[in-house]
């Protein structure tokens, strides 16, 4: 029976007891009514224990433990009687109360305590101990949650989840019920979370005319959105109508008129019609008349004196690495490939060593804070994130963005850029626009690693062209007797499975550790107890694990709980904050562009991006925010809206961790899946490790892995441009 089919009603009472909180928003709690009590179960966010509350549902009655209330939606209640009022205000409810600060307002104002909350800050400043800042704060949480409950409960009737629709309360406030009626598919477009799938049913059930354009428009855009968030560019057109003909139930012929009124961009190439939302065709058309300018101009000569000074490295350098400099001192555009233990790190400082001989002014990025770190500690020299670089903040009228641009370009002869793969396209964009005139970029990155997270395949695309200068490090050098992890990663690329106990040497950093897969949820323990216990004792250092996969016994989403229980338990010295707890480990899951980092240096920054990691170093109830130290050494204040953009970190998918190098790495290898485990997924997880990889789980699986050649096809046309304009 479908939720219209149930008998709604509104019930209300105390929360006595709660019996489950997956700290996710999913509830279930004892309600305690006039007459006998419950048990609720459903989505609240933020619900104190023995708050008074409204809820609207139906009853169930569950095979395993009997009659329940299903909750739909809920609003909370202000109590009757000044008697109430002050558990009312003690429980939390409302920001900067609390139990001493409640007793005082009720002692303070008695009955008019309820009309001074309303908005009267100045009168409730005069309670000791409270400031006008915090009277203010305090008379808007107010008001905010006596005026926002019925619409908060409107939005859960639209079938909106509470959580979002918390979001849309707080873009437009009072005028969230008008917004949505007015264009539903715009609000969509501005509030995180909510797209075309949640906001089309809703659209269609106040009256949007299911063939309007805005909707056939707005699914066109949602597609797009989900293409360049699997690293596509563009879609070609018969891709993208038939896309929309499956999600809308339109013929292709209909869509195809709607499309061509669209302000999408068509690009026909012969035969072929390919579609982008048009700020990505904008970037795709400068990148290549940027490259292609910077890869056209005049090479300079090498001198003599350089030429004798880089013979005499001949002995620690082979010849792939003086050419790397020779190619570094003629050209304006140049990059440097090799997978690990190739000199990548030595041949980079030799570069920058020649380049510093002629007087050049050089500049270090990588587009990760990690990797950026690791980029300082071994060249010796400032480095930062390609984000930092390029100032990202806001403007001196308040707008948000890089503030280095065409129009007040980087002061710098030279730009070298490390883990040069992970960058997308729309970053590429914003770099290049902010690359001088006559400036020289150097790109450093493994050819062979996953593509960047974000749309296009940058380095892959460059290589591709042939435009420039392309050195590529294969003799192999960081390996001693007992290392393995350099020959295991190139014997990879070449289909070759590890097979480190077969080795006549004893291998000391690279291990396979057989784990029954038969009981999923076992094995996920046992991988858990690894990763948590027994290969940090064994390792003495951290460890990192890295999964093929977010879900499953042994995704990261599960490894996360159980790994943290193991090394980060509950006591009473760390406060927690639904599944965060003070001292976890966490990953910024996508880009915020509105939070502000500041360094230690005291200098400020504004954004926090996708793959981001740090360290929670306080939880604050009061304030509702979450601090956390970032891998830049910078401090990010999240509020409890923004964590939501938070993950735990103890376990990361492979892709999250590009970029990045940690000590030891733990590798989980249970499920082949074709279109995602593949030789370069494990090529780029072993390469994140320094020091030890400890691969665990089925080594037939591993070997299905590694001889899947999946060729990964991305929309992108920078190879062909770069080709046809060179």
């Amino acid at each position: 029976m479908s939720i219209e089919n149930k008998q709604m009603i509104w019930i209300s009472g105390c929360i006595d007891k709660i019996i489950y909180d997956n700290k996710k928003g999913f509830m279930i709690f004892v309600l305690r009514k006039k007459t006998n009590s419950i048990i609720v179960k459903g989505e609240f966010l933020q619900i104190p224990l023995k708050s008074s509350i409204r809820i609207l549902g139906y009853y169930v009655r569950d095979k395993k433990y009997g009659k329940q209330f299903s909750a739909i939606s809920y609003q909370f209640v202000i109590p009757e009687n000044i008697y109430s009022w002050q558990k009312w205000l003690a429980s939390g409810i409302i920001k900067g109360i609390r139990t001493k600060n409640a007793r005082k307002i009720i002692d303070y104002f008695g009955e008019d305590t309820m009309n001074i909350l309303n908005g009267q800050p100045e009168e409730l400043a005069k309670v000791p101990g409270i400031s006008l800042r915090q009277a203010n704060i305090i008379c808007d949480k107010f008001q905010e949650h006596t005026q926002n409950a019925d619409i908060l409960i409107s939005l859960c009737n639209y079938g909106i989840p509470v959580h979002i629709g918390k979001k849309i309360i707080k873009k437009y406030g009072t005028k969230t019920i008008q917004q949505l009626q007015e264009n539903p598919y715009k609000v969509a477009d501005q509030v995180a979370s909510l797209g075309f799938k949640t906001i089309d049913p809703i659209a269609l059930r106040i009256g949007i005319d299911e063939k309007s354009d805005y909707r056939i428009q707005s699914a066109f855009l949602y597609l797009l959105n989900q293409a360049e968030q699997e690293g596509h560019v563009y879609l070609p057109e018969n891709i993208l109508l038939r896309n929309a003909s499956n999600l809308l139930g339109f013929s292709v012929s209909f869509l195809r008129d709607s499309l061509l009124r669209s302000n999408l961009k068509r690009v026909e190439d012969q035969s072929e019609i390919y579609v982008y939302r048009p700020w990505k065709y904008k970037e795709e058309i400068d990148i290549t008349h940027i490259l292609v300018k910077l890869a056209g101009q005049r090479e300079s000569d090498i001198k003599k004196q350089e030429e004798t000074l880089l013979q005499q490295y001949s002995d620690t350098a082979n010849e792939e690495q003086l050419n790397a400099v020779r190619q570094a001192l003629r050209s304006s555009l140049m990059i440097l490939t090799g997978g690990p233990g190739t000199g990548k790190t030595f041949t980079t400082n030799l570069v920058i060593r020649f380049l510093k001989n002629r007087g050049k002014k050089i500049l270090l990025a990588a587009p990760t804070g990690r990797a950026a770190k690791r980029m300082e500690e071994s060249t010796g020299m400032s480095s930062q994130t390609i984000h930092r670089l390029l100032e990202y903040g806001r403007d001196d009228i308040g707008n948000i963005g890089f503030q280095r641009n065409e129009n007040n370009p980087l002061e710098t002869d030279t730009v070298i850029i490390d883990e040069s793969s992970m960058i997308d396209q729309s970053l590429m964009y914003a770099l290049l626009k902010a690359v001088p005139k006559n400036c020289q970029l150097i790109l450093v990155g493994d050819k062979n690693q996953l593509p960047s997270v974000g749309a296009g395949r940058i380095l892959a695309d460059i290589i591709a062209a042939d435009i420039c200068p392309v050195i590529e490090l294969k003799k192999i050098y960081r390996q001693s007797e007992e290392s393995y992890i350099a020959e295991a990663a190139h014997g990879i690329l070449e289909g070759k499975v590890p097979y480190p106990w077969g080795k006549d040497k004893k291998i000391k950093d690279f291990y396979f550790i057989p784990v029954d897969y038969s009981d999923k949820e076992k094995a996920a323990t046992v991988i858990s107890e690894y990763a948590g216990k027994k290969v940090p004792a064994f390792a003495n250092n951290d460890v990192q694990v890295l999964t093929m996969t977010r879900v499953r016994a042994t995704g990261c989403q599960e490894l996360n709980e159980k790994i943290k229980e193991i090394t980060n338990p509950s006591d009473r010295s760390k406060r927690e904050y639904k599944n965060f707890r003070e001292g976890d480990k966490v990953i910024q899951m996508k880009n915020n562009y509105k939070l502000e980092r500041i360094y230690p240096d005291k200098k400020k920054s504004i954004g926090v991006f996708n793959g981001d990691t740090g360290k929670i170093i306080e939880i604050n109830d009061n304030d509702e925010n979450i601090i956390v130290r970032m891998d830049d050494e910078s401090i990010v204040s999240y509020s409890y809206e923004d964590i939501e953009q938070v993950e735990l970190a103890y376990a990361i998918t492979v892709h999250k961790s590009q970029g990045s190098e940690y000590p030891v790495v733990l590798i989980p290898v249970f499920d082949f899946i074709p279109n995602l485990t593949d030789r370069q997924i494990i090529y780029t997880a072993i390469t994140r490790a320094k020091e030890m990889v400890v691969l665990a789980g089925d080594y037939k699986k591993l070997q299905m892995m590694i001889r899947n050649i999946r060729s990964v096809k991305r929309y992108t046309r920078l190879e062909y441009l770069l080709k046809a304009r060179s």
